[in-house]
């Protein structure tokens, strides 16, 4: 039998006025509209200056514009409470032929990089990574390379990644054959059949103007602004793209994707404040130099080993995006990330090689009109 004493009460009044204080904290927490509003003109966070910070209610969102101190590149961040994390970098391309150099090299910059010498590392990251969006789009004058993600340490795996690959490619010659253009025979194997253009690019091009309606809007915008940058067509057209040399590529590249006031901008959204992003901007944009030339992939090694006196095929694998497990050389660490699942997936990787996680959208969506 259960008796009330006097205790008893007492302890019930202390746990409902325990919760009431939980209430009253729960109640006075501030959202991420409120946290952006705290930000002042002028003010000074990892290498930016506060330069306008400006509420949008009917969005509910609260925009805050920042300037990088050393370079000029704008960062633009947007305050709100979403579950998906947003990340973008536009670059202004602007074309003067219509050989479709823009939209190549978004193609061939994420085909490895400095820091990621990986082989097609957007596919590699299709299973690997949490992110709910991630792509890359060439416009008439810009290009950006945007991916959103709902998990805080994948938010920062693929920032990684997107700014390395950005200002940091390997832009290797065989990934512009691969992504631009190529003569190779018809049939690979008889050197005897007639050789034809392939590419990535140049099929994806070939395709996008062989529907009507897509060649009548490209013709419009060209015959509107004939002495623009607009006469021109960014994506590439098929009779013009076998001009672009691999030389002409590094140039625009050099040109165009840096990280001065007039050339980039970032993008930010979501409920982390915008010094979760600007902390990584600062060090990839402000202290950009000349990136080294991207090892090759390690190919199979055949025959004695030294000091051996028998032959022996290594199992070393011939791309550095290969599972961690089939490497003879395993790490002693391991690093891991949580799942949405609550499980366990391994991306353990040698110290120095080519990536944790190899990388992001080389499929490219094409904007109508351009």
């Amino acid at each position: 039998m259960w008796r009330c004493s006097r205790p008893v009460p007492v302890a019930l009044r202390r746990l409902s006025g325990r919760s009431a204080e939980l209430r009253a904290w729960r109640w006075g927490s501030t959202t991420a509209c409120e946290r952006a509003l705290q930000y002042r003109v002028g003010e000074k966070m990892h290498g930016y200056t506060v330069s306008q910070v400006t509420p949008v209610p009917e969005l509910f969102l609260t925009a805050v514009k920042l300037d990088h101190d050393g370079t000029g590149a704008r960062h633009l961040h947007l305050a709100r409470e979403d579950s998906n994390n947003l990340f973008s970098v536009q670059f202004r391309t602007t074309p003067m032929d219509s050989t479709g150099v823009p939209h190549i090299l978004e193609h061939t910059v994420l085909c490895g990089s400095q820091k990621y010498p990986c082989r097609d590392p957007f596919f590699k990251m299709l299973n690997r990574s949490l992110s709910t969006f991630m792509n890359a789009f060439t416009a008439s004058d810009y290009t950006m390379y945007p991916f959103s993600t709902q998990n805080p340490k994948d938010f920062q795996n693929l920032l990684s990644v997107y700014l390395d690959a950005a200002f940091f490619p390997c832009l290797r010659e065989l990934d512009f054959w691969q992504e631009g253009w190529r003569l190779e025979h018809e049939d690979p194997t008889d050197p005897k059949t007639a050789l034809v253009f392939k590419g990535v690019v140049f099929n994806e091009m070939k395709g996008a103007f062989a529907d009507s309606e897509r060649v009548f809007s490209q013709h419009l915008q060209n015959q509107l602004l004939p002495d623009h940058t607009y006469a021109a067509v960014s994506g590439g057209a098929p009779l013009c793209i076998p001009d672009l040399t691999w030389e002409q590529l590094r140039e625009f590249h050099a040109k165009h994707y840096h990280p001065r006031f007039e050339r980039r901008e970032a993008r930010t959204a979501g409920a982390p404040s915008s010094a979760t992003a600007g902390s990584s901007l600062s060090t990839r944009t402000g202290t950009r130099a000349q990136p080294k030339r991207c090892r090759p992939s390690r190919r199979p090694r055949t025959g004695p080993r030294p000091g051996g006196s028998h032959s022996r095929t290594s199992t070393r694998p011939s791309s550095p995006c290969s599972p961690w497990w089939t490497h003879p050389w395993r790490p002693r660490t391991k690093a891991w990330t949580t799942s949405s699942t609550a499980s366990r997936t391994r991306w353990g990787r040698r110290s120095g090689s080519s990536s944790l996680l190899c990388t992001a959208g080389c499929s490219s969506t094409w904007p109508t009109g351009t």
